[in-house]
């Protein structure tokens, strides 16, 4: 049955895994390494650690670790009581005395330790972990109760047994004090409740704002993109053009300059054939002075429809 028990706080150990646990030290003197929770009740918390598991009365933690598991003892000393609003201790000081009178009671039994006996069972003192004018309350490994004055030997109970009329003021008052506790409880749960939901509202209006600022950021882009794009097309357009503009001029200039060419060699042969003209012409001058008179008559016609032909081309177009 041990092993078993051992194995299955293994398993549980395992996995719960180890991220959330933590040392502790409780005011009794007692370590406990890696510790990981496995529950909490009013009085106590259920822990594993690396000794195995144990079972710690809220009293015994440190005042942090009390606070986490929203613990407050009943009465730990009169000032604690005493400090509360909402307790009956508040409202007649004649509580605060008895429970302090009461405290210094708990307190000198657990210095002195041992045990007592109540309704035929043993209990140890430093398992008691709170006083109450009615009752004490214990937690042990096995459980947790309390242990009404009644069922006190009559010593111990004549120590802290209240009358009659004081036990009735103090039930009736610690009911009133436990609604007054729900509902400050609740008034709390309610305001935490509602900060939650104006946070969640907050998150959801910035996260709207954000997603806004991401479709705004997404539009301004593609604008961006677009009338880059534009930019680069009428630039493209721009390039296309001057470089048709630039071809043109370069094949009218190419156009130009074959004219100008073509006129020179028109202008070139014109005057070679100006030239040959003229040659004939001074060749059959030259002849005619040393031919006969019918030899100059025929030369002369010769050179009359050279000299037509020179003077044809001379004012010709080249």
């Amino acid at each position: 049955m041990i092993k078993a028990f051992s194995l299955c706080l293994l398993w549980m150990r395992l996995l719960l895994g180890s991220a959330l646990a933590e040392d502790w030290k409780t005011t009794d003197g007692k370590t406990y390494t890696g510790v990981t929770v496995l529950k909490t009740d009013a009085n106590s918390v259920t822990i594993l650690d690396k000794e195995g598991g144990a079972r710690i009365p809220l009293v015994n933690l440190s005042p942090d670790l009390q606070k986490r598991f929203n613990y407050t003892p009943l009465v730990s000393n009169a000032s604690v009581s005493a400090s509360n609003d909402t307790s009956p201790v508040k409202a007649r000081p004649e509580w605060a005395q008895r429970l302090s009178q009461l405290a210094s009671v708990l307190q000198e039994m657990k210095k002195e330790g041992g045990s007592f006996t109540a309704k035929g069972s043993a209990y140890n003192w430093k398992d008691i972990t709170e006083i109450a004018p009615t009752s004490l309350s214990y937690i042990t490994d096995t459980g947790a109760g309390k242990i009404s004055f009644q069922d006190l030997t009559p010593d111990l109970a004549a120590k802290l047994t209240l009358t009659t009329e004081e036990s009735d003021k103090w039930n009736s008052e610690e009911v009133q004090r436990q609604q007054t506790v729900t509902q400050i409880a609740i008034t709390k749960q309610k305001e935490e409740q509602a900060k939650a939901d104006a946070a969640q509202a907050q998150a959801r209006l910035a996260a709207q704002a954000q997603q806004e600022a991401r479709v705004q950021l997404a539009a301004q882009v593609q604008q961006e993109a677009q009338q880059a794009a534009q930019a680069k097309q009428e630039a493209q357009a721009k390039q296309a053009v001057q470089a048709q503009q630039s071809a043109q001029a370069q094949q009218s200039a190419q156009a130009q300059q074959a004219a100008q060419e073509a006129l020179r060699a028109a202008q070139q042969a014109k005057a070679a054939s100006i030239a040959a003209l003229q040659s004939q012409i001074d060749t059959l001058r030259a002849q005619e002075s040393l031919s006969s008179e019918v030899q100059r008559n025929e030369i002369e016609m010769q050179i009359g429809a050279l000299d037509r032909k020179l003077t044809t081309l001379k004012y010709s177009n080249p």
